[in-house]
């Protein structure tokens, strides 16, 4: 069985994966609109946007996910349940 700081630590990845999908998507939009605003109105311009949107969409699921999560740990093991404080 894991220890509570390890169970925190597999939690917070989670939320840790759904930052990274948002910066992924916030690249992607802002790439889709360099290229639509210089080839126009452009397929390859319009499926940077799109991917953009459905990865800011997996990114809240994600984000969603943590929260009930953290909610289900926190409730069975106590508020900050697993959390190290600093020695310094």
């Amino acid at each position: 069985m894991k220890s509570l700081i390890q169970q925190r630590m597999e939690i917070t990845r989670v939320r840790t994966t759904s930052f990274i999908y948002f910066a992924l998507a916030g690249v992607i939009l802002l790439t889709g609109l360099l290229q639509m605003s210089s080839l126009g109105n452009h397929v390859v311009a319009w499926y940077g946007l799109l991917s953009s949107v459905a990865l800011f969409a997996y990114g809240l699921v994600i984000l969603a996910r943590f929260r009930r999560q953290m909610r289900e740990f926190e409730r069975e093991h106590g508020l900050g349940a697993g959390t190290q404080t600093p020695l310094a």
